[in-house]
């Protein structure tokens, strides 16, 4: 690759080189150093760069040219001399500032990087994107999704997609993978279509340009002139809609937390737009979340053998696993025993248990011997729930016999309140049949979101308890937005309970299915599509949704809609089933549903001469979680019998082994116990049947061809 006159200058001054006093008189030098480069003669091109540097000065396009090449070696060091060098120089340079914005990346100051690549982006204006600076905002998608800041993160990596090269896929791979994650909110995958803008309003232009700054990453010079025009023009949605927006996409959630619940009170706004943006506000705003201590307590003993023995006898103590066992101080010699304290004897058999019998986890207790420097003593670790007094009640029954009175209690850890009167902890017994413990999980849940929820004081709501603002309309709004994001993580944990009860319960309006024929203009979300009636779909509406349904892991929706899809045949042939079928496969919560798909699936591949080792290895993967080791024997002897030569069959059974503990990485088989948890097929009810001990639950865990379009807005069509 050469450039010519007409090119830009590669020094970042924005301008070609005929017009150019940075290259325009050393072409001919920065080709050979080009061309060098992009042949991989990295020690050549460097030697040339820096006898130009001798000879000519630090001008932008050698400065550039050297730090892309160092940046190429990974020589970090002499990168950042020349990032100096080049902001000391050139400080309106973007280059320059992308420089600077990747050397804050790497050393994880997120603030700064963003502000640095805002500077890069803003000085760039509109000419033709650099390679350091786009390199610069990969860089900084990266670190976002590293630090756990989701809202941005999909900003630059829609930024990347829209102006990077056409053959770089990565962010749109990436942003895939953040559709599909059950660990991102729904509402944060996407961005709500735009408002309608009335007809001649004098803030229309302005908005544009606002959009145009916006589209090339522009976002902070954007907000501020939103912000401005916020002022003249108060309470407008489109222009609180895109300020909230680009709020977000700089990081500035809690701004954006603010503009979203200003535009969210708008009464142009119909009740489901209205009860989505305030959800969106409820997920990006600091409001002050009540949050409970995790505490770690320890007392004396006199006698460790003889408090060991005790524990062991006690029936309302349970020994942890070693692998599950976490100790306060992981710097000292390991505890002589890992202890769960029950609120009950554990039941001699789980087979005909019922929810009121279930012994519940009060907390951790670790018992040391002597040390060098320290007496023999009992840790306990808890929660500072609800239910603390009665925790401290049990384990004065244990300690009282062979310990002293308390002599250390610390805060270790923080936990918001709402979580920790939403979570449960089990053990359940050993023997307990799977169906019965999802039987026992689903009366659970409907326990915790019919009656503790709405007893439980929330942050949106200013502190209050929902049972004690359903009537007010003030916190009509918010309080249906917290129910839908609980809806939402159900949605994405595949939980299954209606909430349509509990607003009901709260005497608020409750979600219904519509149809899309009847409204052929309806805007709505993925947060809405479990809610369109499927059988009048058109065929080409009726695939759209379903692969959005699958982009977007909505369970609900994508089943519905994929049975909906396998009762039309003459859209989807028995060879394509399986396909189908598969994707629903990952949706459903059910084992009995999954292996019915499975069960199908093989029937329709061995009909239309397909590989069947892929099904095998699924279903193999289904009885593993299920514990049914008689199924899991015999699909692993077929397996190896009959399909090990065929492409990829060995790897991922070599992986689903070592996964489950099987055996270990060195491909040797582990020793009985001695194999690492399983990994849950689905959650959360397969995570308890597959392990026994401790379980929590709800832990902390094509177009249109023909007919309208669906008015479902997805990333990117704005």
């Amino acid at each position: 690759m050469t450039i010519d006159v007409y090119a830009f200058c590669p020094g970042g001054t924005n301008k070609k080189i005929k017009y150019c006093q940075c290259g325009k008189d050393m072409l001919g030098d920065l080709n050979q150093v080009i061309t060098a480069i992009t042949g991989g003669q990295f020690a050549s091109g460097a030697g040339h760069v820096n006898r130009l540097l001798d000879s000519h000065g630090p001008r932008p396009c050698l400065l550039a040219i050297k730090s892309n090449l160092q940046l190429q070696m990974g020589n970090i060091e002499e990168l950042n001399k020349i990032t100096d060098t080049f902001n000391e120089l050139y400080p309106e340079n973007p280059i320059a500032l992308s420089l600077a914005a990747i050397r804050s990346a790497g050393e994880h100051d997120v603030d700064e990087a963003l502000d640095r690549m805002q500077d890069a982006l803003e000085f760039l204006g509109d000419a033709p994107l650099n390679d350091t600076t786009y390199a610069a905002i990969t860089i900084m998608s990266r670190l976002l999704l590293n630090h756990g800041h989701v809202v941005p993160a999909v900003g630059y990596l829609t930024l990347q997609a829209a102006i990077g090269p056409e053959e770089d896929d990565s962010a749109f791979d990436t942003l895939k993978a953040i559709f599909g994650s059950p660990g991102v909110p729904c509402l944060l995958k996407y961005s709500p279509a735009p408002l309608d803008r009335p007809e001649g309003a004098p803030w229309a232009n302005a908005l544009e340009e606002c959009e145009h700054l916006a589209a090339r990453g522009r976002w902070r010079k954007a907000a501020a002139m939103l912000k401005d025009l916020d002022q003249q023009y108060p309470d407008q949605p489109a222009i609180l809609q895109n300020l909230a927006r680009y709020q977000g996409w700089l990081n500035q959630l809690p701004e954006a937390a603010t503009t979203l619940r200003r535009l969210a009170s708008h009464p142009s706004l119909d009740l489901e737009h209205a009860v989505e943006i305030e959800a969106m506000a409820q997920l990006m705003s600091d409001d002050d979340q009540q949050m409970v201590d995790e505490v770690l307590q320890v007392y004396p003993v006199d006698d460790s053998q003889r408090m060991m023995e005790r524990l062991l006898s006690e029936k309302q103590v349970m020994p942890i696993p070693a692998e599950q066992a976490k100790p306060s101080d992981e710097g000292s010699p390991p505890p002589k025993g890992a202890f769960w304290l029950l609120d009950r004897a554990q039941p001699p058999s789980g087979r005909e248990l019922q929810l009121h019998e279930i012994p519940n986890v009060l907390g951790e207790m670790y018992l040391y011997g002597r040390e060098t420097d320290r007496d023999a003593r009992l840790e306990f670790v808890t929660v500072k729930s609800a239910d603390y007094q009665r925790k401290l009640e049990v384990l004065t029954q244990f300690v009282e016999q062979h310990c002293g009175e308390l002599i250390q209690e610390e805060p270790i850890g923080q936990v918001p309140a709402q979580a920790a009167a939403m979570t449960w902890r089990w053990r359940l017994p050993d023997d307990t049949p799977r169906v019965k413990r999802e039987e026992l999980v689903e009366q659970k849940r409907r326990e915790i979101n019919l009656n503790v929820w709405p007893e439980t004081p929330l942050a949106c709501l200013g502190g209050k308890r929902p049972i004690d603002v359903a009537g007010d309309e003030n916190y009509r709004i918010p309080l249906l937005a917290a129910i839908l994001l609980l809806e939402d993580s159900a949605e994405r944990g595949r939980t299954g309970f209606d909430y349509n009860e509990l607003r009901a319960k709260l005497n608020l309006p409750q979600r219904h299915e519509f149809s899309l024929a009847d409204h052929p203009s309806k805007q709505f979300s993925p947060m809405q599509l479990h809610l369109v009636k499927v059988d009048d779909l058109t065929d080409e509406q009726l695939l759209e949704l379903f692969e959005i349904a699958v982009a977007y892991r909505l369970s609900t929706a994508g089943l519905r809609l994929g049975y909906e899809l396998l009762g039309r045949p003459h859209l989807v042939s028995r060879a394509e089933r399986p396909k189908i079928l598969d994707l629903m496969s990952r949706l459903s919560n059910s084992v009995e549903e999954i292996l019915e798909f499975i069960r199908i699936a093989i029937d329709d591949v061995l009909a239309s001469g397909q590989p069947l080792a892929p099904w095998l290895l699924r279903e193999l993967e289904v009885r593993l979680m299920m514990g049914d080791s008689q199924r899991a024997n015999e699909l692993l002897t077929e397996l190896q019998t009959k399909y090990m030569r065929e492409p990829g069959v060995a790897q991922a059974l070599y992986s689903l082994l070592v996964r489950f503990g099987i055996i270990s990485p060195d491909g040797q088989p582990r020793q009985p116990g001695a194999g690492a948890p399983a990994q849950p097929i689905s959650e959360p009810s397969q995570a308890a049947a597959a392990s026994p001990g401790v379980w929590t639950p709800d832990g902390p865990q094509a177009p249109s061809g023909g007919g309208e379009k669906p008015k479902l807005w997805v990333p990117g069509m704005d």
